[in-house]
């Protein structure tokens, strides 16, 4: 039995960032959004991976304004980010948030 800690080989191509893309997170208002996925983002640019050409789409059914899920979505990565929030990074994330509210199914 081999106790070693495993090496992981991460591949070259992963560490540049994606081409041009749209995000779209449904149940954007809750919990799961605001603790793990916005931080997550967050950590990917800090990282500088992700482009220059992307956009967040927040769905949920709480009814709010792209504006209002803007400033939900900064309290929120000040309050749960796991690194230092440099505010004019965060401002260029931010600039690419929207939000749509609706019921969505089947």
């Amino acid at each position: 039995m081999n106790l070693a800690t495993p090496v992981i080989q991460l591949d070259p191509t992963l560490d540049r960032p994606t081409g041009p893309f749209v995000f779209v997170i449904f149940g954007a208002a809750g919990d799961l959004t605001q603790r793990l996925l916005i931080p997550a983002l967050y950590n990917l640019a800090t990282s500088k991976l992700l482009p220059t050409e992307f956009a967040i789409v927040g769905v949920a059914r709480a009814r709010m304004s792209t504006e209002e899920f803007r400033s939900k979505m900064r309290q929120a990565i000040h309050e749960f980010a796991t690194i230092e929030v440099i505010d004019r990074l965060w401002q260029t994330l931010e600039e690419r948030l929207y939000y749509l509210d609706g019921i969505f199914s089947r």
